[in-house]
């Protein structure tokens, strides 16, 4: 069966002076090593904001070394995903160190023409301000050597849209910058916005007919839905993802875990996943959170029969041994099924997503040849046009090697002459 997998990092905060990533890069490559058996390959690396901590040049160089012996582990294991991303409020640099004030964005939330202004004309002046103020970020994400060529961008920095195609298998892949209005200190918990324009200017115009050409869609932004004003709100789940739009919502922000699977009126459920940081700030509670929480986690999708998905987990997290030292063990806050990931959630696709495996025929096998399958991931095997006794008979055997799919097809295989 068609299944794809990810790496969802978030909040790594590159250039925070307490900083847990030197001394935990190297663990962290290690039990990507032991996770990659469990869950890999993975064709995606998710990061959900935050990358650096002052959105300085400076910090998104040294992001680019990080991400290189990144990189060149993963390709050491098998697997050489593309890079997605969306920016963090960390990620930009804020308008007091550009000597600049607020403008008319100071009055967001007060004046409507001051946020119809700003989606309307892309040479407003609180627009030229966001711009600038994630022209760090942007220059670093149009130079990054893992991110996909065929990328589009939309409204705001750090709005993409991606489609990957893998197995006859098309995923769309949507990021929306929630944090534009971040641009101060201060608690922005309810405060911050999301529009369908956003949604739609990012995806060639229309939105939900990019959404309806794949088999599934994901989505990506830096903070939770419950970070959004209410009109806000109203656009993210009326506008963008309405119920079976999109397989999962990933963020991270508040350095905690989070799984929800939340059906409203009998709809098709929404999944939310809320990362963890990945061994960045380490002084204490952040945006409400109780304590700072460290790790990462894996995913991956599976496409059924009657074009359903099976979507599973792999949490990871950082625990302090009794040495005092941080190991990567699973996070234990989340029920799992196997000791590392979580129970699969069921959802349906958003095309028919059942394609002809990839299986060798064989249109003439010799006397006494031996085809080997160690693992059969399908309904039935079918033996067609086989000359002679039944292939369970004779001489020749059929044994097991790593065939998936619906069905197994031998054809034209004879059987030995007496």
């Amino acid at each position: 069966m068609a299944n794809f997998g990810w790496l969802h990092l978030t909040d790594l905060h590159v250039g925070q002076r307490q900083w847990l990533w030197p001394r935990m890069e190297e663990t962290f490559f290690r039990d990507l090593d032991r996770l990659h058996s469990a869950s890999g390959p993975w064709d995606f690396v998710f990061f959900t904001g935050d990358l650096v901590q002052t959105g300085s040049e400076s910090e998104f160089q040294i992001l680019d070394q990080l991400l290189n012996r990144l990189w060149l582990r993963l390709r050491s294991l098998g697997s050489n995903p593309v890079l997605l991303a969306v920016p963090g409020n960390h990620d930009l640099v804020r308008p007091s160190a550009l000597g600049s004030d607020l403008g008319d964005i100071a009055d967001w939330h007060d004046q409507p023409s001051v946020r119809s202004r700003f989606r309307r004309d892309s040479t407003s002046d609180s627009r030229d301000l966001v711009n600038r103020a994630f022209e760090n970020y942007t220059a670093w994400w149009r130079r990054t050597p893992f991110r996909p060529p065929a990328v589009v961008e939309g409204m705001l920095p750090g709005d993409i849209s991606f489609t990957f195609e893998k197995n006859g298998i098309k995923i769309g892949v949507l990021g929306l910058n929630t944090t534009f209005l971040q641009l101060a200190g201060g608690d922005y918990r309810g405060k911050l916005d999301m529009h369908s324009l956003q949604f739609h200017d990012a995806c060639a115009g229309n939105g939900p007919e990019w959404a309806n050409q794949h088999h599934l869609c994901i989505l990506m932004t830096h903070q939770p839905p419950n970070w959004l004003t209410a009109e806000g709100r109203e656009h993210l789940d009326g506008e963008i993802a309405v119920p079976g739009q999109f397989a999962v919502h990933l963020f991270g922000h508040q350095h905690d875990s989070r799984h929800d699977v939340l059906s409203q009126g009998g709809a098709t459920p929404r999944v939310y996943w809320q990362g963890i940081s990945l061994f960045g700030l380490d002084d204490g509670g952040v945006h409400g959170a109780p304590s700072r929480l460290h790790g990462y986690s894996a995913g991956r999708i599976e496409f059924m029969e009657e074009r359903r998905l099976a979507l599973s987990f792999w949490p990871r997290q950082a625990y302090r041994t009794q040495s005092g030292a941080l190991q990567i063990q699973p996070d234990t806050s989340f029920e799992r099924v196997d000791g590392l990931r979580t129970a699969p959630i069921y959802l349906p696709s958003l095309q028919d997503s059942s394609v002809e495996p990839d299986v060798e025929r064989t249109d003439h096998a010799e006397p006494c040849q031996t085809i080997e399958i160690d693992h059969v991931a399908s309904d039935q095997i079918d033996f067609i046009n086989v000359e002679g006794s039944e292939p369970s008979k004779g001489n020749q055997s059929i044994k097991a090697k790593s065939v998936s799919g619906k069905r197994v097809v031998f054809t034209n295989i004879r059987q030995p002459e007496d």
